[in-house]
């Protein structure tokens, strides 16, 4: 269990408001770590988008958006583009399928 894990949770509960910034601020800054945290979010945040309530999968795109759009961008897409935890092979170079 990463340290990253809670904080996913509980930025992906099941409540129709939407996530805390106290939650987004700390992923936002992983995207900036070097050591990998970018990894620990993505590997807690794969299983909230295959949750069958439809508020938590929401949430999870709303907290990936977020890391693309106000993290580092660089480093978020490299990892989607080279890992399998979340299928999105085809990021980097605008296919997706």
């Amino acid at each position: 269990m990463s340290a990253y894990d809670k904080v996913v949770k509980m930025a992906c509960k099941p409540t129709p408001a939407p996530p805390k910034s106290k939650y987004m601020d700390n992923i936002i800054a992983a995207t900036y770590s070097e050591d990998g945290a970018v990894r620990d979010v993505c590997i807690a945040l794969a299983p909230k988008i295959n949750e069958l309530n439809v508020i938590v999968v929401f949430k999870a795109l709303i907290v990936l958006h977020t890391m693309i759009r106000n993290g580092a961008t660089e480093n978020v897409l490299a990892y989607l583009s080279s890992s399998e935890v979340l299928p999105l092979r085809n990021v980097s170079n605008g296919k997706w399928k």
